[in-house]
Order: C-alpha cells, then sequence, then structure tokens
C-alpha cells in the first residue's frame, strides 16, 4: 500500500509497496516545505544518472530503496524525495504529498530538483551500479506513475522532440546553477534533465529506458522543440 491524503491504497502493477507507517523501520522523508497545492508533474530520477543496459533477465532481492529511505532521513544534505522504486520492483514510499506525515503539521513536498520541487514529485529509480535497469522494474516505474498521475490529474505525457525521441535536455531556460533555475510549471512526467542545468546531471537522468517505458505504455509523447514560445500552464 502507498498513502495518498492518509488513505491507503493500491497501486495496480506494483505488488510490493512499503511505507513507514506499515513498516516502522522505514523513516518520512525529514527535508521539505510546505506544500500550497496538489502537484501537477512527476520529476523521475534514477540513482547514478549514468547510462545503463536495460536487463530483461529476472532482477535480484535488493534492499537498496530502504537503504536509501535512511540515508535520505539522515544524511546532511537538503535532499529528499517522494518514492524509491527498487531493481526488483519493490516500491518505498517516503512522503505523503498530500497529508501530514513525520510529525509535521501540514503536507510537504520534497527537495528532490530545485526550482521545481513546490509543484511536482520526485521518484528515485535505483541503477545497478554500471547504470543498468530491468524491465521489470520499469513495468512498476509504469504503474507507479500512471496511479500517480490518475489521483492527482496529471497528464499522461513526457517531453519529446519532433522525432519522437524523449527530450533530454531543459525545456525552457534555466536560470541558475546546479540546483536548478527559475522554471515555468509544466504538467505532466518530466526527467530530472528537463528541468536543472546540464551540469547537474546530464541527459541520462533517468535516461532513455525509463521514459521509453512510458512511452511504450501510452504515454502521450508531447513534441517541445517549441515550447518556450507557448505559455503551456
Amino acid at each position: 500500500m502507498i498513502l495518498l491524503g492518509g488513505i491507503a491504497c493500491e497501486v495496480p502493477g506494483a505488488p510490493d509497496t512499503r511505507n513507514p507507517l506499515d513498516d516502522p523501520s522505514l523513516p518520512w522523508m525529514t527535508d521539505g516545505s510546505p506544500r500550497q497545492g496538489p502537484p501537477l508533474a512527476i520529476v523521475l530520477h534514477t540513482t547514478s544518472g549514468r547510462r545503463g543496459a536495460l536487463l530483461d533477465t529476472p532482477p535480484p532481492p535488493s534492499s537498496r530503496a530502504e537503504q536509501y529511505a535512511r540515508y535520505q532521513a539522515g544524511t546532511a544534505r537538503d535532499v529528499s524525495w517522494d518514492f524509491t522504486v527498487d531493481l526488483d520492483g519493490t516500491v518505498v514510499q517516503h512522503n505523503d504529498p498530500s497529508a501530514p506525515c513525520g510529525g509535521h503539521k501540514s503536507a510537504r513536498y520534497s527537495w528532490h530538483a530545485g526550482s521545481v520541487n513546490s509543484w511536482t514529485l520526485g521518484i528515485e529509480v535505483v541503477q545497478q551500479r554500471d547504470g543498468a535497469v530491468y524491465a521489470v522494474q520499469l513495468q512498476v516505474v509504469v504503474a507507479l506513475v500512471r496511479h500517480l498521475c490518475g489521483h492527482y490529474g496529471i497528464p499522461l505525457r513526457i517531453p519529446v522532440d519532433g522525432a519522437g525521441k524523449p527530450w533530454s535536455a531543459p525545456i525552457f531556460e534555466v536560470v541558475s546553477t546546479k540546483r536548478g533555475g527559475r522554471q515555468q510549471r509544466w504538467a505532466g512526467v518530466l526527467g530530472h534533465c528537463n528541468v536543472t542545468t546540464p551540469d547537474s546531471r546530464g541527459p541520462w537522468d533517468p535516461g532513455d529506458h525509463v521514459r521509453g517505458a512510458l512511452l511504450r505504455a501510452g504515454f502521450e509523447g508531447y513534441d517541445v522543440t517549441g515550447i518556450a514560445r507557448e505559455k503551456l500552464f
């Protein structure tokens, strides 16, 4: 189960989901800020931001999502995100985007992608050390993203170029440094590479495998090559 607005719900296609309410060994995120409204977009991240293989073999059992939960709750860095999808497809929740949790008095947004944090959710996809991800794992990513989009009314679309290939650069001009800059709002499913400067994480966060899985699952590819001249939201 995951918690949305304090209500436990199943995610079809994600059979192993865990949250700190069900498993007290998992901490809630500790960094964040009060949320002023529902999320308009989802930002996908990968743990290494490196290009790697897409593996069709069965994934190994993994506890790295739980390790990342403890890391983000205990590190001195200002970093947090809402969900992690492990190599074996386990989903670990770190934050309820719509309800107070972890001792806070209000719902909070996580600190995962700079200036877009206040209107987005952050999902981290665990990679092997060489950057590889698993096909079974990405099926769960699709299921989680689809469920969150349905719950919050987020369009099932991702940025692509004129040829339909996932767009791997900022959509709008990012006016700042590594933590991101002033970013116009865009409703849909973004990659970290779409909202931060290229010297921050580069074009392989989250890479083509993750976003390709969304396109194959029926998400719309939205051509953003002319987006800077439009006001989309």
